[in-house]
């Protein structure tokens, strides 16, 4: 009997360290939050595709850059703006935009940080692996109720412990692909006119417009 109460002591000890430190690392990412609000940043990046089918990288790069609730995002020939209600697609392939208001879950697809100020409010936080003394591991862990129907199963995300700034974001498939997002050189800018975050269609002749509001 007495072992049994040392053990359920045990578990018990270790299960309020567990929620404690899952607490601090939830404030940690909240600072990120917070300093990132304050300024207008932008970065040159690199997305990279892993495949665990063929063990190969897809890696493109772009330019990026956020001002609280609007961001402007560059890759390839294809440009997103949202100027905190209205997102613009532009394919330069095929001189088209796409207009949308979209919600939490649809901006996810277009902003990394998106995804992690959403999943802030609804996934487990805690400390990743250690790195060095310059860079903190963290790791979201889809909601019980949800993990079953992602198709990731931690989502890594590494922060400057100096500039509490994102330094690289990774999703982990469960069938072993990998999405990596590595903010190159995050630096503050000066504050841009919120019509640097809308489709200026005159800069476009003939573009095409699909209009999805």
């Amino acid at each position: 009997m007495i072992k049994k109460i040392a053990s359920i002591s045990l578990i018990l000890l270790c299960s309020v360290g567990l929620i404690a430190q899952n607490s601090k690392a939830h404030k940690d990412i909240k600072t990120v939050m917070k300093q990132l609000e304050k300024h207008t940043y932008q970065s040159d990046f690199t997305l990279d595709y892993y495949s665990a089918v063929d063990n190969t990288h897809a890696p493109q790069s772009g330019v990026f850059c956020i001002q609280q609730s609007a961001f402007s995002f560059l890759m390839g020939g294809i440009q997103t703006l949202f100027d905190g209600k209205t997102q613009w697609v532009y394919m330069a392939e095929n001189n088209e935009v796409t207009v949308s208001e979209p919600d939490a879950e649809e901006l996810v697809q277009s902003s990394p940080w998106e995804m992690i100020q959403l999943y802030f409010k609804t996934h487990r936080v805690a400390y990743g692996d250690p790195i060095s003394n310059e860079v903190t591991m963290y790791y979201f862990y889809p909601p019980k109720k949800d993990k079953d129907e992602v198709e990731y199963f931690r989502i890594e995300l590494d922060v400057v412990n100096e500039s509490h700034l994102p330094k690289r974001l990774i999703i982990f498939q469960k069938n072993g692909d990998k999405i990596r997002f590595d903010w190159e050189n995050l630096e503050k800018v000066a504050t841009k006119n919120i019509k640097e975050f809308q489709f200026d269609a005159s800069q476009y002749p003939n573009v095409e417009w699909n209009d999805m509001r």
